[in-house]
């Protein structure tokens, strides 16, 4: 019983321990992912805004397809992160 103990013991901090880095890994994938991408949000807000010109049809049209996928790529990102933080148990699911 007491072999059978500390094996389960062991399998325990073995899971918590993959669980952290699964969110340190979680984490530090997000923050590199979400750098990037509000560069091209913001750029192609600000080119879709006609700051710096008047924009032809298809250069609209183009700019406007590259903003949408970089906020649905945004929204994904945020959709994994509270994923975790639910399994962490530092969020509620309302």
């Amino acid at each position: 019983l007491k072999q059978h103990w500390q094996k389960l013991e062991q399998q325990n901090h073995q899971l918590m321990e993959m669980t952290r880095q699964k969110q340190e890994f979680v984490a530090t994938t997000s923050h590199e992912l979400r750098t990037p991408l509000t560069a091209i949000l913001g750029f192609s807000n600000v080119l879709l805004q006609e700051f710096f010109g008047e924009l032809n049809p298809k250069q609209k049209d183009y700019l406007e397809r590259i903003h949408g996928s970089g906020q649905h790529l945004l929204d994904l990102i945020n959709d994994i992160l509270d994923l975790s933080r639910l399994e962490a148990g530092r969020m509620e699911l309302e």
